[in-house]
């Protein structure tokens, strides 16, 4: 199943693989641990977060940190996440 969703974590907790578009080009793809880095949203997005494990679902789980813009709210925020589970 493919699903496209804009919210990292809902991703991170429903699907097993995600890929990660930027302005329509491939940035990031495969399993979510592997893709879900603090690295990512500071790439794609330009904003500064923490990525830690949520430990009832074990899913990353991302913290934009204070002072960042949220990436909804930056002029560069067409990051359109495509997330698949099997």
């Amino acid at each position: 199943m493919l699903v496209a969703l804009h919210d990292l974590n809902l991703a991170a907790c429903h699907c097993d693989r995600l890929y990660v578009l930027d302005h329509g080009r491939l940035a990031a793809g495969g399993p979510r641990v592997e893709i879900l880095t603090s690295r990512l949203p500071a790439e794609v997005h330009g904003v500064t977060s923490e990525v830690t494990t949520d430990p009832r679902t074990t899913a990353p789980q991302v913290t934009f940190l204070p002072g960042a813009p949220h990436p909804a709210e930056t002029a560069e925020a067409p990051c359109h996440g495509a997330a698949t589970r099997p």
